[in-house]
């Protein structure tokens, strides 16, 4: 819990409880006040923190890391098959 300041930003509310962790989500962050009206923050638009307010901040989403081995292998197939595919014609057109 942080003191209430008037004038004060969503962001130096979220430095004073001690920033974003790694996995917060800058672009998830949620204004609820207290009459329970919820407000996105925007990067273009930073809603007004009022007294009783409550900051939220979702955490990012868990992806797989980009996995280069698997990506080759993947294609490797896909080329492999179409090869095939273009040489099993070529040879049924020949012997025709």
């Amino acid at each position: 819990l942080i003191e209430f300041k008037n004038g004060k930003s969503i962001r130096s509310y979220i430095n004073d409880a001690g920033g974003l962790t790694e996995s917060g989500n800058r672009k998830g962050v949620v204004l609820v006040y207290a009459n329970g009206v919820v407000v996105p923050r925007r990067w273009y638009n930073s809603p007004r923190v009022l007294d009783g307010s409550t900051i939220i901040v979702n955490t990012k989403e868990q992806t797989e890391p980009f996995d280069v081995t698997q990506f080759a292998t993947n294609w490797t197939q896909i080329v492999s098959s179409l090869v095939t595919a273009f040489v099993l014609s070529q040879q049924i057109s020949n012997s025709n």
